[in-house]
């Protein structure tokens, strides 16, 4: 068979190398393959694609497998911290009994200037829940209360009638300084376990409301920090008991995307008594 130079545009011997007119090399003759040359590409092509694919198998079975130990070990943070500081939360909260309200040597109606004397480093603060506040720093607490990052004392009229206690800032710290994993499931925990010490305390709740509760770990927390439910209520966990008088909240709940763990006391007659005044401005839960 002849062929043309891409050259010139002359014909040439099929075995010719060089064009017999310019002199230009002519295009290489693709060689065919022999059947065994063929099946032996398809064998090549063949191992590739199961090789391929057995990766794709593993990695997906290793992802699933990595997957499952992070949530195990999510779910075993959480029962941990839950169980861990039970015996701290009855030594620091076991002092307040029905009708008797004590807590870090406070009493209800006791006067500002009696806190500081239990307390001077206290500082004037501006709590929004509060008429007037004051804050007393983890480093001051009487009684260790772990992950409890201040105390916050309302005063109406002169007189102690709340106080709240902030949880979480620890978690966030260490998570960020000292890389300890799960800051979440951990707040969650202690969550879980002042909920059960104060049941012990106080007995059953006065009212609950903790729609999270039969979800999955992972889900309550992810539902939390979005801050409302596919119903478009508040997400939050709220839990309160009545103890003679005071009034004992508990709240985990979502703010900019991060959990946040809160519990108060209330005297309650002076709770109502400065929510219906005037002037002031109430948070709330």
């Amino acid at each position: 068979m002849d062929r043309k130079c891409n050259a010139c545009g002359a014909m040439n011997r099929e075995d010719a190398k060089f064009c017999k007119n310019c002199g230009s090399p002519l295009p290489a003759i693709k060689a065919k393959l022999t059947q065994k040359e063929i099946g032996h590409a398809k064998q090549i092509r063949k191992f590739w694609i199961m090789l391929l694919t057995c990766l794709g198998v593993i990695l997906i079975a290793a992802f699933i497998v990595l997957a499952g130990m992070k949530k195990s070990r999510a779910i075993a943070v959480a029962a941990e911290y839950t169980r861990k500081y039970l015996t701290a939360d009855d030594r620091a909260f076991g002092t307040i009994k029905p009708g008797d309200f004590s807590l870090e040597g406070m009493t209800w109606k006791m006067s500002a200037s009696d806190i500081k004397r239990n307390f001077p480093y206290a500082t004037d603060s501006n709590d929004p829940d509060f008429k007037q506040s004051m804050m007393i720093s983890q480093v001051q607490f009487m009684t260790p209360i772990p992950h409890a990052n201040f105390m916050s004392l309302g005063i109406y009229n002169g007189m102690l009638y709340a106080v709240k206690f902030e949880f979480g800032e620890n978690e966030k710290f260490e998570s960020q300084q000292f890389k300890v994993p799960n800051k979440d499931e951990i707040l969650y925990g202690r969550f879980m376990g002042l909920y059960e010490e104060f049941n012990k305390i106080f007995g059953g709740p006065s009212y609950e409301k903790n729609e999270i509760k039969s979800m999955p770990l992972d889900l309550k927390l992810k539902t939390v920090k979005k801050g409302v439910l596919d119903t478009g209520t508040p997400s939050n966990a709220y839990i309160a008991w009545s103890a003679g008088g005071t009034k004992v909240e508990l709240a985990f709940f979502g703010f900019n995307d991060q959990l946040h763990l809160t519990v108060r006391f209330l005297n309650e007659p002076l709770w109502n008594a400065a929510n219906n005044a005037p002037a002031g401005n109430f948070r709330g839960f």
